[in-house]
């Protein structure tokens, strides 16, 4: 069984904040896997290579519609 990551773990190995999860969470570009009993979000390896997408497109200047860093 594959070893899911709460946001915290997978904010540090991006350096994404959190908000930014959740903002990217809202707007639906990057949605948990699932949830702990105490409600953290969770994510996975795919999780993580979608998150790596978003980073490398927001530095070569590509823009999500409501969003700031």
């Amino acid at each position: 069984m594959e070893k899911k990551m709460t946001s915290g773990e997978i904010a540090e190995k991006t350096g994404v904040s959190q908000k930014a999860l959740r903002l990217y969470d809202e707007k639906g570009l990057l949605k948990p896997v699932g949830y702990t009993e105490g409600n953290y979000r969770l994510y996975d390896n795919e999780s993580l290579a979608v998150l790596e997408k978003i980073i490398a497109l927001k530095h070569v200047g590509f823009t999500f519609k409501g969003y700031r860093d």
